[in-house]
């Protein structure tokens, strides 16, 4: 069993009132009485920092900080209206140029794996949490329609959403989606 596994069982238990002994370094067996003792222990046995955020059994890095397991960027946690919530990481892979709309969309889906350009709300949480990670001087494309003719697109120096014509090129990037799993 993995270390996040391992702790999420521990947890799991502890909240289920059950009584959790663990061997903790050179103290040998040790009842986990409270919560701080399994959170010690974690920190001490696994190599956990303080303050690490588990989920899925996956540690989540900070936001702006680096996910190299899902390549890219940690944005934040997306609220998944109609669909669960779910990470949101900023994708390392950049197109070569500028693109219009419907090239921005075949371009991102190329990328696999859910990768896709950014929704209008997904958009707003880049410009919150990671807008250091955008040139300022132009505009970003998001994955929303306004009509047939046009999109909207995202500026990361003034905050602001407006539309285009879907002709247009403009600056694109990828975003993935790591659903939250809820836990039983």
């Amino acid at each position: 069993m993995t270390t996040p596994h391992k702790l999420a069982e521990f947890l799991h238990a502890f909240a289920d009132g059950k009584v959790i002994e663990f061997k903790h370094g050179h103290l040998g067996w040790t009842k986990a009485t409270n919560l701080e003792t399994i959170v010690e222990y974690a920190h001490e046995e696994w190599r956990i920092k303080p303050n690490t955020i588990l989920i899925n059994g996956e540690e989540v890095p900070h936001i702006g900080d680096e996910w190299p397991e899902h390549q890219g960027i940690y944005a934040g946690i997306a609220r998944g209206i109609g669909e669960p919530d779910a990470h949101l990481v900023l994708l390392h892979e950049l197109p070569r140029k500028e693109r219009n709309w419907d090239v921005a969309m075949a371009w991102a889906e190329s990328l696999g794996n859910g990768a896709h350009v950014p929704t209008r709300f997904e958009s707003a949480l880049l410009y919150a949490n990671v807008r250091d990670k955008f040139q300022t001087d132009g505009w970003y494309w998001t994955g929303a329609q306004y009509s047939d003719d046009y999109a909207f697109y995202q500026d990361f120096e003034h905050s602001w959403q407006d539309t285009s014509r879907k002709t247009n090129e403009a600056r694109v990037r990828a975003v993935r989606r790591i659903t939250i799993k809820e836990t039983p």
